[in-house]
């Protein structure tokens, strides 16, 4: 994802369907991530306000809890997804 996708949720069927996909894994296989992975996880999905953070917004809001730059938030994205079921 892109700084331009970071502004809103895709509006294609596919798009919707992958975010359905994601906010179902983490209802029920949330309590598997960390705190971190699963705030990353919310935030650039959208699924906390419907608008999808960038790694930046990201890393900005999940710093408050340690040290996490950009690319830190990207590999634990990727990290949850895959705990998930989800990459």
């Amino acid at each position: 994802m892109n700084a331009s996708e970071g502004a809103t949720r895709k509006s294609s069927p596919e798009g919707a369907r992958t975010d359905q996909l994601v906010a179902a894994a983490i209802r029920t296989r949330g309590h598997l991530l960390s705190p971190e992975q699963r705030q990353i996880l919310v935030m650039r999905w959208g699924l906390d306000d419907g608008r999808r953070k960038t790694l930046e917004e990201v890393s900005v809001a999940v710093s408050t809890m340690g040290n996490w730059p950009r690319e830190r938030c990207r590999q634990g994205e990727r990290r949850g997804l895959a705990i998930l079921g989800l990459e």
